[in-house]
């Protein structure tokens, strides 16, 4: 599972300049957007035997304004499996596949620039 946790530097002034509704209006596509594209990442780097691991895999988006999370996690939207921690991180007979942790670290700046663009559509609008 991944939480996606965004620190904004400048929030407050945001807030007071804006309120809480347009950086809500703001940050919650930018939020969907990161999830749906770790989503789409951590699937592609999934081993698919039966096809159940992969599909389990999904992502939501939750609070509002500056407290938005969002989570990519087997079980969202699906059924979650079992077996997903044994395959991320592995066991004893098997080496972990990493596909969150991968995942996450690639798409990092990817994820970085939909916040970097919110917030500078944001700060044009003022």
């Amino acid at each position: 599972m991944t939480d996606l946790n965004v620190e904004i530097e400048g929030l407050e002034e945001l807030r007071r300049k804006f309120g809480q509704l347009q950086i809500d209006k703001a940050l919650r596509p930018a939020m969907q957007k990161a999830v749906t594209f770790e989503e789409r990442e951590v699937a592609v780097r999934t081993p698919v035997d039966t096809g159940r691991l992969c599909s389990s895999i999904g992502s939501e988006v939750k609070g509002i304004g500056a407290d938005i999370v969002g989570t990519v996690a087997s079980g969202i939207g699906g059924e979650e499996v079992h077996y997903t921690p044994h395959v991320e991180l592995g066991t004893r007979f098997m080496e972990g596949r990493f596909m969150f942790q991968r995942a996450f670290e690639a798409t990092m700046d990817t994820i970085k620039g939909f916040f970097d663009a919110a917030i500078a559509d944001l700060v044009r609008r003022l």
